[in-house]
């Protein structure tokens, strides 16, 4: 065990105390090392209205985080004899769509399902994602996508319908709910008492920290949402209780607990590349360390919890404000831990390029768009996620300086070669974008359409300076602006000009919403979670 010294321990306390002012929302932290806590500490304010500090006992989201927790109990309900991971999610749900009622549920637990993300599926269905929503109207957003995105098992497709799905089967499966299935197996044994699923955010329970995300003029808005969640992102926990949680998962590792291994075991997908997503887990490497762990993003807050195993290190980092950048830092923290500079910053004859060659891009022969910029001391990566500093690609092999954005599912790897363009691969995908033209000439796009595979219909209708698109479900109506970024190629971006009219479109903050590209008789929408949803012309 490695207790950081007085110099580390002034680095890490610089690095929060830089970014987070003594009356401002903040973060609790810890740090591990073989197997026991040796730095916790809060920085911020759990409450600005009451004045209230956090503190390791203040109960905070942790979002995404949730997915750990459902897979584990899936994986119990396995051992127990409840159910199988090769069942169909059909022979336990009666809602779901035929086309994928034969789904594993091995498949829903690792990401590889192929089935479109549930957020996702409500903005472009016009359903407000802050709410309120219940979960009966999640489930029908969810079945409204007869179609998949991509084949089981053949890419990698992080999607919030994976694991509302895996809750509801773990509750049909034990006839149990999920809150007594959690202190079953996981907060009872563990003495995880504050841990618990707080399924809207007008829930309460005791020492609920408030959460806050920025109001665009440098101040803090209650970041409050009423749709309904499970364990896909429900969860709220202490500092201490995800402590708990680290070290049972460092004991099953280091015991070969087969529920630990298999959560930490990605499959290849059908490219032959293995799946950094096992089993509710995420593997990450950061200057040829690994990380095994998971990230929480929810309006009003952000999460990371990761092990490096090499180096017999954790980290556990809990944001009530949604614009700290957790993933990152945690890695600073390693570094500051390893005493070496930060694996983050790129090495300049990968910058040189990059800085070269900024603006905008498309996808040769497809109908993705990103955006590449330069910055003081690195480069910025922009997708309808939204924009993330650049870092080196360590998962994909070859010895070329491939970047890619820096969070644990990066939406594609690039690499920048004066002359070539930008070449692209994800999960062993290759592509190549090009420049694009926003001065072309504009195809016409007005007319109406009708999406091939989802109960979604599209009018885009206005002038050629001025075109709207209106997305139309049973459910609601999404409206956006296009802009041309190519001859045949428009962004949409949120028809609002206010941060709550955006909010109204989308919950979160992105340059824009989906890319879509005019087609003979039809166009092609895309974004990072649904990809070539293709509608033909009315």
């Amino acid at each position: 065990m490695t207790t950081p010294d007085l110099d580390q321990t002034a680095q890490i306390h610089r690095l929060f105390r830089d970014r987070i002012q003594d009356d401002a929302p903040g973060a609790v932290l810890a740090v591990l090392s073989g197997g026991e806590s040796v730095l916790e500490e809060a920085y911020g304010r759990a409450d600005l209205a009451q004045n209230v500090p956090l503190d390791g006992e203040s109960v905070l989201r942790v979002g995404s985080q949730s997915k750990q927790f459902a897979v584990y109990l899936a994986l119990q309900l396995v051992r127990a004899g409840n159910l199988s991971l090769d069942d169909a999610v059909g022979a336990h749900l009666a809602f779901v769509p035929s086309a994928w009622r034969h789904v594993r549920l091995r498949s829903l637990a690792a990401n590889t399902s192929g089935l479109r993300d549930l957020l996702d599926l409500m903005v472009l269905g016009g359903v407000n994602a802050l709410g309120p929503v219940s979960r009966n109207l999640e489930r029908q957003v969810i079945a409204m996508s007869p179609g998949v995105a991509a084949e089981e098992g053949a890419d990698l497709l992080y999607s919030n319908s994976n694991f509302l799905l895996l809750t509801d089967v773990v509750e049909a499966a034990s006839g149990a709910p999920f809150e007594e299935l959690l202190a079953h197996y996981v907060t009872g044994p563990l003495g995880m008492a504050d841990t618990r699923l707080l399924r809207r955010d007008d829930e309460w329970t005791p020492r609920l920290a408030s959460h806050y995300r920025r109001d665009g003029a440098g101040g803090f808005l209650r970041g409050t949402s009423l749709a309904a969640l499970g364990g896909e992102g429900g969860l709220v926990s202490t500092l201490a209780d995800m402590v708990r949680w680290q070290k049972h998962l460092r004991a099953g590792h280091l015991a070969g607990d087969p529920i630990i291994a298999e959560m930490e075991r990605g499959a290849p997908l059908a490219t032959g590349t293995p799946s950094p997503y096992g089993l509710g887990l995420v593997r990450t490497v950061h200057g040829g360390i690994t990380g095994i762990g998971h990230g929480g993003s929810v309006v009003g807050a952000r999460s990371e919890s990761v092990r490096f195993p090499a180096a017999d290190l954790g980290v556990v980092l809990i944001a009530n404000r949604e614009d700290l950048p957790v993933f990152a830092l945690v890695r600073q923290v390693l570094d500051i831990l390893l005493r070496r500079p930060s694996a983050a910053r790129l090495p300049e004859q990968v910058l040189a390029p990059l800085r070269a060659m900024g603006g905008l891009w498309r996808e040769e022969g497809g109908g993705r768009v990103l955006e590449l910029a330069a910055e003081a001391e690195g480069a910025r990566l922009t997708t309808s996620m939204g924009p993330a500093p650049l870092v080196l690609a360590e998962q994909v092999e070859g010895d070329a300086d491939w970047v890619a954005p820096q969070m644990a599912l990066p939406p594609l790897a690039v690499l920048a070669q004066a002359g070539e363009g930008l070449h692209a691969a994800r999960w062993g995908r290759p592509a190549r974008f090009v420049p694009a033209r926003p001065d072309a000439p504009v195809a016409d796009p007005r007319g109406r359409y009708r999406a091939r595979d989802m109960a979604l219909e599209a009018q885009v209708t206005g002038d050629a300076g001025d075109l709207r698109i209106a997305l139309v479900s049973p459910y609601g109506v999404c409206r956006a602006r296009l802009v041309a970024c190519d001859g045949d190629l428009f962004r949409a971006v949120p028809d609002a000009a206010d941060l709550h009219g955006r909010w109204l479109t989308s919950p979160w903050n992105s340059a824009w919403l989906f890319s879509l590209w005019v087609r003979p008789g039809g166009c092609v929408l895309n974004s990072d979670q649904s990809a070539n949803l293709v509608f033909d012309r009315v």
